[in-house]
């Protein structure tokens, strides 16, 4: 060896294996590269399926476009308008959501008995069942309880408060 760096290198490496190895830089780039490889691949092949979809439904609505037109110039006279048939949509109004999480004794019923948000969500959907309630049209989730619970928390708090506030004037 003729550069004196890599004669000092190689005879560090000889005495101290561990401390002057590149095993593990190299190992942990081989591992990124393989990652970055394989998530390259999933794109493509993602690609690939998002581009067959798009290419199957173009491909139903054009053979879709050519059935009306076909039909329409078969049973359509010259001095008939061509007017799409649409199915009857009797547009219902929304119901509006029953949500028994407003009331404080509920969630206050909820929090004294240390039911999780997931297990307030089972019960009160069980209750409002069997008090012959639709449960599509109640609120419930998850989210929903925890934050009716906070938000009743909160004024419960604020309450208390005002009150504590309130007995120390008189």
């Amino acid at each position: 060896m003729k550069i004196e760096e890599d004669r000092q290198f190689l005879i560090m490496q000889r005495n101290d294996v561990s401390s002057y190895s590149l095993a593990g830089v190299e190992a942990l780039l081989s591992a990124k590269e393989e990652r970055k490889v394989a998530r390259e691949i999933r794109q493509q092949n993602y690609a690939a399926k998002v581009a067959a979809g798009a290419s199957s439904s173009a491909t139903v609505e054009q053979e879709h476009n050519v059935h009306i037109q076909s039909s329409s110039s078969s049973s359509i006279s010259s001095n008939e308008e061509f007017q799409v048939s649409s199915p009857e949509t009797k547009h219902q109004p929304k119901q509006p959501r029953v949500n028994f999480l407003d009331d404080p004794n509920v969630t206050g019923a909820l929090d004294r008995v240390n039911l999780p948000d997931r297990g307030a969500t089972y019960v009160v959907g069980a209750v409002a069942k069997a008090l012959g309630h639709d449960v599509s049209t109640v609120t419930l989730s998850r989210s929903s309880i925890r934050r009716s619970s906070c938000r009743n928390r909160q004024k419960e708090a604020t309450l208390h408060k005002e009150f504590i506030y309130s007995q120390k004037l008189h």
